[in-house]
């Protein structure tokens, strides 16, 4: 990820009055009518940008989800050109939503993360219905080298639209292809395909893509809070 610093015009304090370094930050970014609201850190073992919108002055949260365009234009503006990053798809029984508006970026630091082949042939596979009757998710599937991808475009009456799949559409299709316990990636890539496609990634059962704690999104339960308490205070312990 990029020196934090490159992005002080935008820093605002968090609620602890605590304005962050190169490191880690908040910050109030204004673009397109409405204002980004990224918080960025660099430590635990990721780069991990977490995104939501918001609008007018007083900066309330947009009661919905970065768009796929939204969080391409964040990637492009906190990782380096070459760093590929990752949104998650996680278990059902790790999920954490503690904020349904709020999206996530991650980039592992202490491990390369391990890229999909670079693939094109997708095969038809399913066509999954919405709400809107005239809307329908278009799925193409490929397996290649232990690899399985599928390839999703929105469909209006039975054409494609030319809009990206939202996040939301994207877990529908990953829980109705891919199950509740597997876990899928969609992957930021350098140069990566811009046909108002998306494409969910599940990787070979023999690679092992490193998956970041719970904790750096939200706690999920009891068990959850005990465990932030014991990393706050042997991190207190740490610094004094």
């Amino acid at each position: 990820m990029k020196n934090l610093n490159e992005f002080n015009q935008y820093r605002i304090e968090n609620r602890f009055g605590f304005l962050g370094n190169e490191r880690v930050g908040q910050f109030f970014i204004p673009m397109r009518g409405v204002i980004y609201q990224v918080v960025a850190t660099t430590g635990e073992g990721w780069d991990h940008v977490s995104v939501s919108i918001l609008y007018g002055k007083e900066g309330k949260r947009q009661a919905r989800i970065p768009s796929y365009e939204e969080m391409q234009i964040v990637k492009d503006m906190f990782f380096k050109k070459d760093e590929p990053v990752i949104e998650i798809h996680p278990k059902k029984a790790d999920y954490v939503n503690q904020n349904e508006y709020v999206l996530h970026l991650w980039r592992p630091l202490n491990s390369n993360l391990p890229l999909p082949p670079e693939v094109s042939d997708f095969k038809p596979y399913d066509v999954i219905g919405t709400k809107k009757p005239e809307i329908s998710l278009k799925i193409g599937c490929i397996n290649t080298e232990g690899w399985e991808s599928y390839e999703v475009q929105v469909m209006k009456n039975g054409k494609p639209m030319k809009r990206f799949p939202s996040w939301n559409e994207m877990c529908e299709v990953k829980q109705k292809i891919c199950g509740e316990d597997i876990v899928a990636f969609q992957y930021r890539i350098p140069n990566g395909v811009n046909n108002y496609a998306v494409r969910l990634w599940v990787p070979p059962k023999e690679l092992i893509i490193p998956l970041p704690d719970s904790l750096l999104v939200g706690i999920r339960n009891e068990e959850d809070a005990k465990r932030l308490a014991k990393k706050l205070m042997g991190s207190f312990i740490k610094f004094v």
